[in-house]
């Protein structure tokens, strides 16, 4: 059975909560692959956890940073205001598919998920880019070791082709796709698919 939105929202908040004083930096993925992504206009970070992208793509772009965790929402709020980027990014607490159901078409120049993946979320993440717009996707596959045996998210991993489909990504221009290998502390295989795409004009 799916997790509810309320028992999603309590788990991310207890991790984010005890997790609150690391200090973390902007994916590295998003870091190495910077030089291609657009540098004006309105970006959108999808589960944006506690800011680091979002203050990362706020340095050329407005940013809009959704996340279902008010904790992390809280936390990223307190980092946006010490960097002095209130203007520049705006946060809301909301669930990912719900928010993009709100948004009107054609209004976000980048759309980044990184390291969380709903493949349900897809039609709508294309719906609000504009023409010649990137997206950026890291989700993790069915490869990977630790999340492929949780029941929580095994249904949100994908594989390497699935993002290429027609329902997905087919049709778009794809300037990155990537397998990310790693291993974790407790020692499983893990495995994440990167992808920058461009939406045709």
């Amino acid at each position: 059975m799916e997790p509810s939105a309320d028992d999603e929202r309590q788990r991310w908040n207890e991790r984010h909560a005890a997790t609150a004083g690391e200090t973390r930096q902007p994916s590295a993925f998003l870091l190495k692959y910077a030089r291609i992504l657009p540098r004006q206009g309105a970006a959108l970070d999808i589960a944006c956890g506690t800011g680091e992208n979002a203050l990362f793509l706020a340095k050329d772009m407005d940013v809009t940073a959704v996340d279902l965790s008010d904790v992390a929402i809280g936390i990223a709020r307190q980092k946006v205001d010490r960097a002095g980027l209130g203007d520049r990014v705006r946060l809301v607490v909301q669930d990912a598919a719900a928010f993009l159901n709100t948004e009107g078409p054609g209004k976000y120049a980048l759309v980044a998920c990184i390291n969380y993946f709903d493949p349900a979320i897809v039609p709508g993440m294309k719906r609000v880019l504009t023409p010649g717009g990137t997206i950026v996707i890291q989700a993790f596959t069915t490869s990977d070791e630790r999340l492929q045996a949780s029941p929580r998210v095994r249904g949100k991993l994908v594989t390497e082709a699935m993002l290429f489909e027609p329902a997905m990504l087919g049709g778009y221009w794809i300037l990155v796709n990537e397998i990310d290998d790693f291993i974790d502390d407790e020692g499983n295989k893990r495995q994440r698919v990167n992808v920058v795409a461009r939406k045709p004009w």
